[in-house]
Parts: structure tokens; C-alpha cells; sequence
């Protein structure tokens, strides 16, 4: 799971993995990568905010696995922005459906470290079980807003500073008021 330190739209996602043997030998990579909500219980919703099927660009890292397989890179920029929300935890989902129908091809997706939860289900639509090995390892690129004043805010501002500039405006000119005055 993770959670974003304010509003973002997400524009893409990182993630490491391995293959049960060389992704020249299996078949090709079909993967699914969603978005989903937490159901308020630390697991993730049935259904997610977003699922997209376009196929990540993979290259090849100097790291190997714990079984000494190579790991890969993943990335995969979304068609369109997806906001999200600050503070809120959600959770990725990366499936590979390359495997279906072949019981040699294996793909796994790499922890990034032993401590943490991560969770996994058999098929879309299927409830999630948790798994306690570890985090899964990925990144999520977001391009996070900068705010802007609203603008009754922006209002209140620019009146306080035109009631600070009249302030010292007839400040300044009340003493040569005054000496005019004297000189008579």
C-alpha cells in the first residue's frame, strides 16, 4: 500500500521483477496494473479506481533475485493522469498474465524489503489474502500541485496590503501637514 503527502495526479509506475526462466522463452508479458481504494479494513477493494493493460517498457538491471535470476525494470506511463488524493492509502496491483494456460512461466514480483505486508488474490474479482514477506517493490511518479490562493483569500490579501499602503501613505504626509501649518 502507500500514501501520497498531498493530492497528485499519478502519471505512471515503476516496478522490479523476475521470470522463472528467460522472457525469451516464455510467452509474452500481459500485464494488468490497478489502482485500488483501501476497503477500510487494510485491504484493498474488490474492484480498483483504474486497471491498465498497456504493455510496461522492461529493461534489464545489474540486480538478481534471491534465486539468482536477473531482475527486470518496469515502467509504465498511464494514458492519462489519475488523481489521487493526499493522506488517503491506496494500493497497486501487478499481475502478469503471460502464465495462463502454461505451468512453466512464472513471474514474480520483487520485495524490497522482509518487513511489511503485501497482498495477493488468484483472479481479478477475487478477495485479497494477506502475505506478511515483505513490501513489494515499486515507485509512483506524481506530479503534485501547486497550490493557489483562492480567490476570496487572494481578495482579503491585496485588501489588507492596499489598507497598509493607505496607512503609511497618510502617516507620512500628517507631519509635513503639520509643519506647513507651524510655518504660518
Amino acid at each position: 500500500d502507500f500514501v501520497l503527502s498531498a493530492n497528485a495526479l499519478v502519471s505512471g509506475v515503476v516496478w522490479w521483477g523476475a521470470y522463472s526462466a528467460a522472457p525469451t522463452t516464455l510467452p509474452l508479458d500481459e500485464f494488468r496494473v490497478g489502482f485500488s481504494a483501501d476497503n477500510g479494513t487494510g485491504l484493498p477493494a474488490i474492484n480498483p479506481l483504474a486497471e491498465f493493460t498497456q504493455a510496461p517498457t522492461r529493461t534489464t538491471t545489474s540486480l538478481t533475485d534471491i534465486s539468482g535470476a536477473p531482475v527486470y525494470r518496469y515502467e509504465l506511463g498511464l494514458p492519462g493522469p489519475l488523481s489521487l488524493s493526499g493522506g488517503t492509502t491506496f494500493h497497486l496491483s501487478v499481475v502478469n498474465e503471460f502464465d495462463i494456460g502454461d505451468p512453466n512461466a512464472n513471474w514474480y514480483w520483487l520485495l524490497s524489503d522482509a518487513t511489511g505486508d503485501n497482498f495477493y488474490r488468484a483472479a481479478s474479482g477475487d478477495t485479497w489474502d494477506k502475505d506478511a514477506r515483505g513490501n513489494l517493490s515499486f515507485a509512483i511518479n506524481a506530479n503534485v500541485g501547486i497550490p493557489v490562493p483562492l480567490p476570496g483569500t487572494l481578495l482579503l490579501l491585496l485588501s489588507g496590503l492596499a489598507g497598509l499602503g493607505l496607512n503609511g501613505l497618510l502617516c507620512g504626509r500628517a507631519p509635513r501637514a503639520r509643519e506647513l501649518a507651524n510655518d504660518r
